[in-house]
């Protein structure tokens, strides 16, 4: 008890002296690593929606690397470990994101409960963040080469996870590759908030039918020089926010799992023909349940779910792939 109550009291002389890192915990959007990553990429303290894409952002450039990274006895491992952080960002976007369309699966305020229609609620988001670095966590570390593994968790250890695992995507040697898929992934990212952005943009709205990432970094303000500045004019919380009262639309995230289900599916395969069969229907079940459908978390023990009103566990996301046809080459 007296161990407690001096971590209390330690905790508490943090916060009250403005440690940043304590500070930026307790009153920031996604935290400490919440407030690092608004540094380093783009502002989402004004959107839940935004913080949520820009982790599957994260989780999309893991995957990318991944196919200069991973070897072929690894695949089946680390498909399962997209399909677990796919699954999480799916739970977590269902306190922002309504689950169904007939009224059954909204998100709720909790000064209006309604435990029968809810399928979230919009102050429980912030809790399910750190399970979700969790899974991202378990990604990066099995798409990074050992040392670089070693260096980034010995970072995650501090708190920060998405945080070390945006400086690990820039650790990759680059002989391997690894930094050209991981950074294609983000170029694209850019494109996604950019088109978000519509007629907030800092430059000429972006189009992404006839514009590239050159025009996406001016909507956002960035700089084509300087990596680390900070323009006057780059856009601030309240331009990232996006329309109708913060929501990014689903298709952002459809078009960003997409590509972590690709990326699964393309994961190198090794071993002899009865172990490549065994490792296609592994895949099959992981690879097919990655892609983004917003689903409740299970609240329940599912032993009778229809007397508990208890959501099945996992997902079966619409846009995942139906039917998979892997190459059967060696490790890569």
């Amino acid at each position: 008890m007296r161990t407690v109550f001096g971590y209390s009291v330690i905790l508490s002389l943090l916060v009250s002296t403005g440690c940043t890192p304590i500070l930026k915990e307790v009153r920031y959007t996604g935290g400490y690593p919440g407030y690092i990553l608004d540094q380093r990429t783009f502002d989402t303290s004004a959107s839940k929606q935004l913080l949520l894409l820009r982790a599957a952002l994260i989780l999309a450039m893991a995957a990318e690397m991944s196919r200069v990274t991973v070897r072929g006895d690894d695949g089946d491992a680390f498909s399962s470990h997209l399909a677990a952080a796919t699954e999480e960002i799916n739970f977590a976007a269902a306190d922002v994101y309504d689950t169904k369309t007939d009224g059954t699966g909204n998100v709720c305020v909790t000064a209006r409960p309604d435990d029968e229609n809810c399928s979230g609620f919009y102050a429980n988001f912030e809790g399910g963040i750190p399970l979700l670095e969790q899974r991202i966590l378990k990604v990066m570390l099995a798409a990074l080469p050992t040392d670089k593994a070693r260096k980034f968790l010995d970072d995650a250890s501090r708190g920060n996870i998405l945080g070390a695992a945006w400086s690990a995507v820039g650790t990759v040697a680059k002989g391997a590759g690894g930094l050209h898929f991981a950074f294609g992934r983000y170029r694209s990212g850019l494109e996604i908030v950019a088109e978000q952005m519509g007629t907030r943009c800092k430059g000429p709205k972006f189009d992404p039918a006839n514009m590239t990432v050159i025009e996406a970094a001016e909507c956002l303000g960035l700089s084509q020089s300087d990596l680390f500045g900070s323009p006057e004019r780059e856009a601030t919380r309240q331009d990232l926010r996006g329309d109708k009262n913060g929501l990014v639309q689903k298709g952002a995230f459809l078009a960003l799992m997409r590509t972590v289900a690709a990326a699964c599916v393309d994961l190198p395969y090794s071993g002899d023909v009865a172990t490549i069969a065994a490792s296609r229907d592994i895949r099959g079940n992981n690879c097919n349940h990655i892609g983004f459908k917003p689903t409740a978390r299970p609240y329940r023990v599912n032993r009778d779910a229809k007397s508990l009103g208890a959501p099945a566990a996992g997902t079966t996301p619409a846009d995942a792939p139906t039917k998979i046809e892997p190459t059967t080459g060696g490790a890569k």
